[in-house]
């Protein structure tokens, strides 16, 4: 988990400052929130171009640890800057609970966000989905490979590790078992990143593991050998890139453009979409995401129960 010792959410910046060759990182575990400014020594600052653009903030969920999220999408982030001459700026939240809080209340300009969430979003017309990823997004269960369990049935009664409940990976795992009657299953409710959970399977910290194809296919050839699937949930659309309707539309527009030319273009596009396996992007339709109602409604839900849980001090 990324430790936040003040709970404080990444201030602001309306200045920019002149880019070097330098890129800095203040990665969680280094700092109370992840900050990540892409701007390569290639990219002309606002002053330079005469443009005054303030910094855009780039939303990242924590789904995997913080500076492998960061390497994952700064080239992203450095092409955006180039192309809109503007500069961006990674930010990442603790906790996935803790991103979608500051998410739906609007605190970025842009983001990736779990498809669920996004729908929430929508429907509160604070953000507009501009583009999703090709594949779909589902879970996948996973043992070790040299596992006595075959089916997901042989899992009855054995304790599973599931991803944090506010993931749309998690609520279709729900699903899952309770269409196969292990509904009552033990859940290891875990707070840690999915790439935590496929680690803690290969030491043997849990029989089995719940996590997203994207986890699965960042690991390495070998780590992936020492796996094996017994079941999937239900497929839906993957996370998607939105922005804020408050930006003119103009500019999410251009910020669309931007992102599809850079996968679709670029080397380092094509590198990102071969290492994540997420096959590309595309507009979602909104038959797409009508489909998404019934997890948007369990994740309302879900948040409704914890805002009126009182909370363990220590």
């Amino acid at each position: 988990m990324v430790p936040d010792p003040e709970g404080t959410t990444p201030t602001r910046r309306r200045t920019w400052r002149r880019a070097t060759c330098a890129h800095w990182l203040v990665a969680a575990g280094l700092a109370a929130a992840t900050l990540l400014p892409a701007a390569s020594c290639q990219a002309a600052a606002p002053e330079e171009s005469g443009q005054t653009a303030h910094p855009l903030e780039f939303g990242l969920p924590p789904y995997i640890s913080t500076r492998t999220l960061m390497a994952m999408f700064k080239p992203l982030a450095s092409y955006l800057e180039q192309r809109l001459r503007q500069p961006v700026m990674l930010v990442t939240a603790p906790s996935v609970s803790q991103f979608d809080e500051r998410f739906l209340a609007s605190q970025y300009d842009l983001a990736i966000a779990s498809p669920h969430t996004v729908r929430l979003a929508q429907r509160d017309q604070t953000y507009e989905p501009l583009l999703r990823f090709t594949v779909d997004l589902y879970g996948v269960l996973l043992v070790r490979a040299d596992s006595p369990y075959i089916s997901l049935r042989d899992l009855s009664g054995q304790p599973i590790a599931f991803p944090p409940r506010s993931t749309a990976t998690y609520l279709l795992g729900k699903e899952l078992l309770e269409r196969n009657g292990l509904g009552a299953a033990k859940l290891i409710d875990s707070q840690g990143f999915q790439d935590t959970l496929f680690m803690g399977l290969l030491r043997g910290d849990f029989p089995s593991a719940l996590v997203n194809p994207f986890v699965f296919n960042s690991a390495s050839p070998a780590d992936r050998a020492k796996v094996r699937q017994i079941a999937q949930t239900r497929h839906v659309p993957h996370m998607m890139l939105v922005a804020r309707t408050s930006l003119a539309r103009s500019e999410r527009e251009r910020i669309t453009s931007a992102i599809t030319d850079f996968m679709e273009k670029t080397p380092a596009g094509a590198q990102f979409l071969h290492d994540t396996g997420l096959g590309g992007v595309r507009p979602p339709s909104e038959i797409e995401l009508r489909t998404l109602d019934t997890l948007a409604a369990e994740q309302r839900k879900l948040w409704e129960e914890q805002r009126h849980t009182p909370r363990v001090t220590r």
